[in-house]
């Protein structure tokens, strides 16, 4: 089976969990949204390693009632390590080709990993070496037990591996987001962290921001780090040090927060895509030996001016007239089976109908939700066509 409709079949198996076609899965759905990252947030890995990454969903099965999901792993690297092997206790559907996953929940399966991705590190890797790797957000995709999308919050997703030698101290530095989206006008801030098993020991460290010229640099946030330690800020250079005067580990914990940093998108900015990150990283333990830490070097900056997007009421495929066609169309159409499956009368407008029958006969169900579906994973691989010449040959 072609892997797209593969993975469109089982998300359209996800999306009707609710009807009794697969056993629901009986938790709450208190909050609005799903809490998806990757774990760990940093790396150390040898050369021949086996590299083990986990998309994770924060408090899964306490307080969201999950029916599935897809993710799509990719990769910032030049040369990027091998996938070896995609892996999950609930049911999947997986490329080990594209990193494409699909899974239905199961509730008997506990812990908050929802697929692995693995990859072998080269025999060759040399010490420094960085690969970083992200989830393909426009790809991903999750809904609860009756077909309805769950809206999904990123925080982050952005993970930097770096290959290090024995002597290596496990310590990373990096910006919690992988992308700022900011107005021209607007600010924003840089939260920086510091993690890594070895970040009790740092008893100082410094970094310099790098941000596109012509962002405004407003200062700290605030001048001391959670502990009372003084932050040093250069607003000209972007530069923040920090160091314990007596020497002593500063008592970081993994994952800690230690400086923010305020920035603002002038209002003349030229809108476009840009990077920011962190570079010149060093720490340094209560001995005074200085080690380079992990940092996350390739956030992206959106700078943009939000523009509507047109209603085109005559798209096949766009069943809930928003001018697009995605994963809410195929929810909102696996919906309205879900509904005339009853015997109960359908919600559709004539327009939402016709755009919704996407293989013509006439009828709206789950053959239609999937074709969406598979369309939709075809636009976030590149595909162009139009969804009406799509249709033709798939």
């Amino acid at each position: 089976m072609n892997m797209k409709k593969s993975l469109a079949s089982a998300m359209a198996a996800v999306c009707v969990l609710g009807t009794g076609i697969l056993p629901s899965v009986s938790v709450s759905a208190a909050d609005e949204w799903l809490d998806v990252s990757l774990r760990p947030k940093s790396y150390f890995v040898k050369a021949g390693d086996y590299l083990d990454i986990d998309v994770v969903v924060k408090d899964l099965g306490k307080n969201y009632q999950i029916g599935g999901m897809q993710v799509k792993m990719k990769t910032f690297s030049t040369e990027a390590p091998k996938l070896n092997a995609i892996s999950s206790y609930h049911e999947l559907a997986a490329n080990v080709d594209t990193g494409e996953a699909a899974f239905t929940i199961k509730p008997d399966v506990s812990g908050d990993a929802l697929v692995t991705y693995q990859y072998i590190i080269p025999d060759d890797a040399k010490a420094g070496t960085n690969y970083s790797f992200d989830i393909q957000s426009a790809f991903t995709f999750a809904c609860d037990t009756d077909g309805k999308e769950i809206p999904l919050e990123f925080m982050p997703t952005y993970l930097l591996v770096t290959v290090a030698d024995n002597e290596q101290k496990d310590i990373s530095i990096y910006q919690t987001m992988s992308q700022y989206e900011v107005k021209p006008g607007d600010s924003f801030d840089v939260d920086i962290v510091i993690d890594g098993k070895d970040a009790a020991s740092v008893s100082g460290f410094q970094f310099k921001i790098d941000m596109p010229e012509g962002i405004e640099c407003l200062g700290l946030a605030k001048e001391t780090t959670d502990n009372g330690a003084d932050i040093h800020f250069n607003p000209d250079t972007l530069e923040v040090a920090m160091a314990d005067q007596k020497g002593a580990s500063a008592g970081f914990s993994s994952g800690e927060k230690v400086a923010t940093v305020k920035f603002r998108v002038p209002e003349n900015f030229q809108e476009g895509d840009y990077t920011l990150g962190i570079t010149d990283a060093c720490a340094s333990d209560s001995n005074g030996e200085q080690s380079a830490p992990v940092v996350n070097s390739a956030s992206k900056l959106v700078v943009a001016v939000d523009v509507p997007i047109p209603v085109l009421n005559g798209k096949l495929g766009d069943a809930n007239l928003d001018g697009k066609v995605d994963a809410k169309d195929a929810s909102l159409v696996l919906a309205e089976y879900s509904l005339l499956s009853t015997g109960a009368e359908g919600t559709f407008e004539d327009q939402q109908f016709k755009n919704g029958d996407v293989n013509f006969d006439s009828k709206i169900d789950a053959k239609d939700a999937s074709k969406i579906l598979a369309y939709y994973s075809y636009l976030s691989t590149g595909g162009s066509d139009i969804m009406e010449e799509w249709v033709k040959t798939n």
